[in-house]
């Protein structure tokens, strides 16, 4: 039987959450962030940080502008603004249309990004070209071309041009071949002809009527997903999805065994939700969204190694009426059914099972365009939720990329962290204990990154260093917290690493081939330091209990 990747186990008694980060605390902290990445940039010795090359791909009225509603300009701005020194994001944009259906005279210049001037924290951006026609297969500008991109985004707006038979078994070899994919539609069929026929995207969301996820929810009436939460004026208007009131989402929980007790269960969300401030449970709200599920059968075929595809958050539709009055078309809709849905999904294709490439599905692109983010972008950009909104948009651009690339930013990661505190107090001095360096290490990653990217991480070391190790290891495996501490000590050789090379990275010399060799050295130092201190244990373990058993009561001896 095909098996899920990271299952969920039945819920239980819950966490008590914490205590939300101060608004002025937060602000803070991101500042923080922010001037660390430019100080990185401008005046520390460093790597080129890796880029991930995004093939952002809309049709129909789907545009690239900051103003035109369908517009995907603010979610490039926010990519282009991430906190992280380790990483940056490459958006190329392209429109599968010739001649948008909307493009007129008047609007023409709202389709392609148009660039942004410098301002207070903020860099200049330049405008992007738009490429019309995209074709996955047969596309003549060698720019183009899916070898060139890490992921490749796909926002189903419009609805004229499906896949062809050659584009599909073109996108199928960029996913096997590692590359991630993020595809959305919304109401109805839109998004069905750009993305119902992708290989394993087609069973992780309901596309078209017939299709293998089935039946999707329509635009209209009281079966549609109206997610609204009312804004400013009572009661619930077509125009609430275009306030700073999102709606709330709930994130599957992934229990851990190890860090829990009878009377608190500790978890965390799938790593696109796990944000820096903690757990992404908000995202912006729409009066008919589309849902995300895992089909059932699903093809073996499509799914390597019997890995899995998930709904890793759903979301609530209240009981209630939307006035629609003033979007004509649209009229007034009866009394929404209250239900809950899937509202986002992955499938783990980078699973050493699978071996392929990673996918997300979002229930409606009305998450990522301008007329659902104006107002957070104008009215309340240092909302909280708006900060976990956008850590969302960063994290699946970080979540999708491919294995090697991945691999790469956590060298370029650890690689900074010399420059840190407390590690820039401290001297590359080979008594320096791994294990602790480890854990400093991923409290310092963690709290630029967040917990579950730091995890992520760690399990990528364990996958590229010792595959034939864990390859036959049941799920989950046995003596787990032994393997935590490996992997503490193996990141603490890595960070160890970084600091003996701190000298020569100030003179300028940072081959990235050499640092990350280094790394590596330093990872398998670290593994063999633990090794030995586990050794030590066990022994220690061994004699204590020997003890108990001289000293303890006889089973022979105890009344009955």
């Amino acid at each position: 039987m095909p098996r899920r990747s990271a299952k969920p186990t039945p819920p239980g008694p819950l966490p008590l959450p914490f205590p939300p980060l101060p608004s002025d605390a937060r602000q803070m902290r991101e500042q923080l962030l922010l001037r660390e990445k430019a100080e990185f940039e401008v005046f520390r010795p460093w790597l080129q940080p890796p880029r991930v090359r995004i093939l952002m791909v809309t049709d129909g009225e789907g545009m690239f502008s900051t103003s035109h509603r369908f517009g995907l300009g603010d979610v490039i701005e926010i990519l282009a603004d991430d906190p992280w020194w380790w990483v940056s994001f490459e958006v190329t944009t392209a429109h599968r249309d010739d001649v948008p259906v909307s493009l007129t005279s008047t609007n023409r210049g709202l389709a392609a990004y148009p660039g942004r001037a410098a301002s207070p924290g903020k860099a200049a951006l330049p405008a992007k070209t738009l490429h019309f026609n995209l074709k996955f297969f047969g596309d003549s500008r060698p720019a183009l071309a899916l070898g060139n991109f890490d992921e490749v985004w796909l926002f189903g707006i419009g609805g004229s041009l499906a896949l062809t038979a050659a584009e599909i078994t073109a996108l199928r070899s960029f996913m096997d071949g590692g590359g991630g994919v993020l595809a959305m539609g919304d109401h109805s069929e839109l998004g069905a002809p750009l993305c119902s026929e992708i290989p394993r995207v087609k069973h992780m969301r309901k596309w078209k009527a017939g299709g293998p996820a089935g039946t999707p929810p329509p635009a209209f009436g009281a079966s549609r997903i109206d997610t609204l939460r009312a804004g400013p004026t009572a009661g619930f208007q077509f125009q609430d999805q275009s306030d700073a009131v999102p709606q709330p989402i709930f994130p599957t929980r992934y229990y851990e065994g190890l860090a829990s007790t009878v009377l608190r269960r500790h978890w965390h969300p799938h790593p696109v939700l796990c944000g820096i401030d903690g757990v992404i449970d908000v995202l912006p709200d729409h009066m008919h969204e589309g849902e995300c599920v895992v089909a059932s059968p699903l093809p073996a075929g499509d799914f390597p190694g019997g890995v899995l595809p998930e709904v890793i958050a759903t979301a609530e539709v209240l009981p209630h009426t939307t006035d629609n009055s003033s979007e004509g078309p649209f009229g007034v809709d009866v009394v929404s059914t209250a239900r809950t849905f899937g509202i986002l999904g992955a499938y783990d294709g980078q699973d050493p099972a699978a071996n392929v490439g990673r996918i997300v599905v979002d229930a409606t692109w009305h998450h990522w365009v301008h007329v659902n983010l104006v107002g957070f972008v104008s009215g309340a950009p240092a909302s909280p939720e708006f900060a976990k909104i956008r850590n969302y948009y960063w994290n699946v651009a970080l979540w999708l990329a491919p294995r090697t690339l991945r691999s790469a930013i956590l060298y370029t990661a650890v690689y900074g962290l010399p420059w840190l505190q407390p590690f820039d107090e401290l001297r590359a001095e080979r008594g320096l204990d791994v294990y602790w360096l480890g854990i400093e290490a991923i409290d310092a990653l963690g709290r630029r990154a967040g917990q579950c990217a730091v995890s992520e991480w760690v399990d990528l070391l364990w996958v590229e260093l010792y595959v034939p190790l864990l390859s036959d290891l049941p799920d989950p495996p046995p003596y787990e917290d032994i393997l935590q501490r490996f992997a503490a000590a193996m990141l603490g050789g890595m960070v160890r690493q970084s600091m003996a090379l701190a000298p020569e990275a100030a003179r300028g010399k940072r081959s990235e081939a050499k640092i990350a060799a280094a790394l590596r050295e330093g990872a398998h130092a670290g593994f063999h330091h633990n090794l030995d201190r586990e050794r030590e244990r066990h022994k220690q373990r061994q004699g204590f209990l020997a003890r108990l058993d001289d000293t303890g009561p006889r089973k022979d001896t105890v009344r009955k």
